[in-house]
């Protein structure tokens, strides 16, 4: 369940950039057909249900700052193993909400039963679950309590039912959906009432929005997709509208005077979310009143942008291959072998970096996937680079390293003796690392940086 509730977080991160994105585009797109405004919202619902999408320089998320990691094969800002890193570390893509972010989140404690970070998901997954089925449950309520509102309704032709209990027009049902309306309407409005609701079930949009409905019921906890669903529904509505007034004669007046008296008789609960009629009324009453048959240079020019629009918001960020190796470039590669908790071992001598790099890539693998082993260079003025791994082999990076010379350790990590008590495993690891990259001239006999690196963090924490 944890692991779930990690990848539904990631995903309604994205989700959060993409909706921010295509608020800004429906403001380009306000003189344009709502249509186009619409499909936007397609794109939202891609990154709400789908972890993994294609690479494209021209992604949307290539603004984030965003390390390898994070950014392949899926967007993940929370690693999935955090619940298990001696330092826990998210990255959203922008530095000043990383850091503090980072910082608010507790580290490991050695000799616990459980990490303080496991016991934050497992609670966070338990309210996620708890938000869901309260969802589900108001919106079954809803649906009963319509049902038998209507068992009164009297059917009037085709899939149309009239009822006394309705104060506006919606739609009910999935597989064999019914149009309720009220009583008293003249033949005109009763007329656009129809054409406005035929329109919704010719392009299904009852399906549409029971699926909008649970995407929104599983990230509940993302105010931003609430806001998503009320302009998408909204954008909907608009769409209709706008193919009714296309039918011909100026509609525009009397069909908004029809959604005006709509409005303004509400005296009884309006359908819930699994069913839908009139809302936004202000807004489409105005967007009615301004509507005009739209050019085809305007229809174009929408046309494009939207599909511009889905293309950036639909895209991961590209992630440039890490560049072969040539011949002469040296790899640092050491075994290890029964690292009990807290106990380091170190290459023997020093690596020496003739530029400034980024993206450090390292390759680790080990026994016992379920402990944390730390790897650090640490230069010469004490400053230790490193990241911790949890998961027996990883392919994972140290985002900078400036020119220098560097020691470079591995340690099993101190936060692995929590499970002392719990396990009957032993607590060792043994493998071997490997770093690999350009710009690193061959490997120099300094023990006289090695043997001060291993001095400085013997006086410090481990990383």
């Amino acid at each position: 369940m944890e692991a779930v509730f990690l990848k539904v977080l990631n995903m309604s991160l994205t989700a959060g950039y993409v909706i921010l994105a295509v608020l800004l585009v429906r403001l380009l797109l306000r003189r344009a057909p709502k249509k186009y405004s619409y499909a936007l919202w397609s794109v939202v619902a891609f990154r709400l249900c789908c972890p993994v999408s294609f690479q494209a320089v021209f992604s949307l998320l290539s603004l984030l700052r965003l390390d390898r990691a994070a950014a392949e094969p899926a967007m993940t800002y929370i690693p999935t193993d955090i619940g298990m890193m001696a330092t826990p570390r998210v990255t959203v893509g922008i530095p000043a909400v990383d850091a503090a972010l980072s910082a608010s989140l507790p580290a490991a404690e050695p000799m616990t039963s459980a990490n303080p970070m496991q016991i934050w998901i497992f609670v966070g997954a338990v309210l996620w679950c708890a938000g869901m089925a309260a969802m589900l449950l108001y919106a079954l309520v809803s649906y009963a309590c319509l049902h038998h509102r209507l068992r009164t309704a009297v059917w009037m032709e085709g899939n149309v039912w009239r009822s006394d209990r309705v104060c506006s027009p919606f739609i009910l049902g999935v597989f064999r959906p019914r149009i309720y309306i009220p009583f008293g309407l003249s033949d005109e409005t009763r007329g656009y009432v129809l054409a406005h609701e035929q329109f919704h079930l010719r392009r299904l949009d009852h399906i549409v929005r029971l699926l909008a409905f649970l995407l929104l019921t599983v990230h509940w906890f993302n105010p931003l997709c609430h806001l998503a669903f009320s302009r998408m529904t909204r954008d909907m509505e608009m769409r209709c509208d706008e193919q009714v007034l296309s039918g011909g004669e100026d509609r525009s007046k009397p069909y908004s005077l029809s959604l005006l008296a709509f409005a303004s008789n509400r005296r009884l609960p309006s359908p819930g979310p699994l069913a839908f009629g009139e809302s936004g009324v202000k807004a489409r009453i105005r967007n009615i009143l301004c509507w005009k048959q739209p050019k085809r240079w305007v229809t174009v020019l929408a046309a494009v942008l939207c599909v511009a629009a889905l293309a950036v918001c639909a895209a991961n960020p590209f992630v440039e291959p890490e560049p072969p190796l040539k011949e002469g470039d040296p790899t640092v590669n050491f075994p290890f072998a029964d690292l009990e908790p807290g106990e380091s071992i170190w290459l023997d001598g020093a690596v020496i970096l003739t530029e400034e790099l980024s993206d450090v890539a390292f390759q680790i693998s080990y026994e016992q996937s379920g402990l944390t082993v730390d790897i650090g260079l640490v230069a010469e003025d004490g400053t230790t680079y490193g990241t911790s791994v949890t998961g027996g082999s990883a392919n994972q990076a140290i985002e900078r390293l400036p020119a220098g010379a560097y020691a470079v350790f591995l340690r099993n990590s101190e936060v692995n003796l929590q499970y002392a008590e719990t396990v009957t495993e032993p607590l060792t690891v043994t493998g071997a690392i490997a770093l690999t990259w350009p710009g690193m001239d061959e490997l120099t006999a300094e023990r006289g940086v090695a043997h001060a690196a291993q001095e400085f963090l013997a006086e410090t924490e481990p990383v």
